[in-house]
C-alpha cells in the first residue's frame, strides 16, 4: 500500500514538475513577445503625444485663425494679404 501510495506522490509530482518546466517556456515566449510589442508601441507613444500637442494648440482659435492665414493664405474681410516670394538662386 505504501509503494502505491508513493508511485502515485512521484507520479504527482513529475507532472507539477513538467507542467512547471512547460510554463516557464510560456512565460519566456511570452515575455518576448510583450517586448517585441513594447518596442512596436513607441513610435505610435510618439505620435500620440505629437497628435496631443497639435490638438491642444489647435483649441486655441487664435492659432487656427493664424494657420489658416499661413497655409491657406485665409483673410478677414478687410484684411490685405501680401506675399513674399524667396528669390531662387
Amino acid at each position: 500500500m505504501r509503494f502505491l501510495l508513493n508511485g502515485i506522490l512521484a507520479l504527482i509530482l513529475g507532472v507539477a514538475g513538467y507542467q512547471l518546466y512547460l510554463l516557464f517556456f510560456q512565460k519566456q515566449e511570452l515575455v518576448a513577445e510583450m517586448r517585441r510589442l513594447s518596442r512596436q508601441t513607441e513610435p505610435i507613444k510618439g505620435e500620440n503625444q505629437r497628435l496631443t500637442s497639435d490638438l491642444d494648440y489647435f483649441k486655441r482659435e487664435e492659432n487656427l485663425a493664424k494657420e489658416l492665414k499661413t497655409r491657406f493664405n485665409y483673410t478677414k474681410q478687410g484684411e490685405k494679404l501680401i506675399i513674399i516670394v524667396p528669390e531662387n538662386d
